[in-house]
């Protein structure tokens, strides 16, 4: 179980920004999740724990971190575009049914063109935050 001081000290190294979308947040709008799941053999120290969202850490689930970056890769094709997904769940209160969304909303071309846009994360996973 974390304590609040161990999840304050994840938000502020991780710059108070969704590790998976990039969404800016706050101490009340995000969370810390684990990297590799504690039922996967993760621990609470902090090289395994992230600062997400809500959506994003719904949408994660029990799967490790590169497990949910493939996912994403695979359904929604670049990070800009699934940033415009989770920010859909977070404006609403709830995650949209993704086949749904998916049909709704192309991908643009600046998602193309910005499919590996960074956001100031650690360095410790700079080199795993491109696809």
């Amino acid at each position: 179980m974390l304590t609040e001081n161990q999840r304050r000290w994840v938000l502020q190294r991780d710059n108070y920004t969704c590790r998976f979308c990039g969404h800016v947040g706050n101490v009340q709008t995000l969370e810390v999740d684990h990297s590799v799941p504690i039922a996967q053999g993760g621990t609470d120290h902090g090289n395994n724990l992230q600062a997400t969202c809500w959506p994003c850490n719904a949408l994660k689930g029990d799967r490790n971190t590169r497990a949910f970056e493939s996912w994403i890769r695979y359904h929604f094709g670049s990070r800009a575009h699934f940033a415009r997904y989770s920010a859909s769940a977070r404006a609403s209160g709830r995650l949209p049914d993704l086949d749904r969304w998916l049909d709704n909303n192309q991908p643009t071309i600046a998602d193309q063109l910005f499919s590996g846009w960074a956001i100031p994360v650690s360095h410790r996973r700079a080199e795993s935050w491109f696809f």
